[in-house]
């Protein structure tokens, strides 16, 4: 599960890789998040929803760090990153099957194998938003979709 994660997770770092300082504060209409917004909001929800699932129990989002720079994004989504692979690998089959409760998301106890799974489609979704963004602010070279080796 962590490395199937860390497929779509890879993806959006190579993405930071190719945006600079001056793309940080794009959004392609008036009430969307920026691109900076966008890459915090991926990572910290998963943050949320992984921490969720190895406690057991809804665990509202840390505070959001301050980015002032496309190099503070980039160290921000990558300490996020390594967190989150190593909480995941820890969790073992036990872990993965056993209930959070949480009236926030899901309305019934539910196995933190499922969160793992709505956190994973929800990166997709806007890791997709994140492919756009990226090209819409000149990025013409992108990943493929999902990184198929992680050596």
């Amino acid at each position: 599960m962590a490395n199937q994660w860390l497929a779509h997770r890879s993806v959006l770092l190579e993405i930071l890789d190719k945006v600079d300082n001056n793309d940080l504060d794009f959004r392609p209409w008036a009430k969307a998040m920026t691109l900076s917004e966008l890459a915090m909001h991926i990572a910290g929800v998963s943050d949320m929803f992984i921490t969720t699932a190895r406690l057991g129990k809804f665990m509202p989002p840390e505070q959001k760090p301050e980015i002032h720079s496309v190099e503070d994004l980039r160290k921000t989504v990558k300490y996020l990153t390594d967190k989150n692979y190593a909480d995941i690998s820890g969790m073992s089959d036990m872990d993965l099957d056993s209930s959070v409760i949480s009236n926030r998301i899901f309305t019934s106890p539910t196995p933190a194998k499922v969160w793992l799974a709505a956190m994973k489609e929800h990166e997709i979704h806007h890791k997709g938003q994140m492919f756009v963004y990226a090209r819409m602010v000149g990025v013409e070279e992108m990943p493929s979709f999902v990184k198929r080796s992680l050596t």
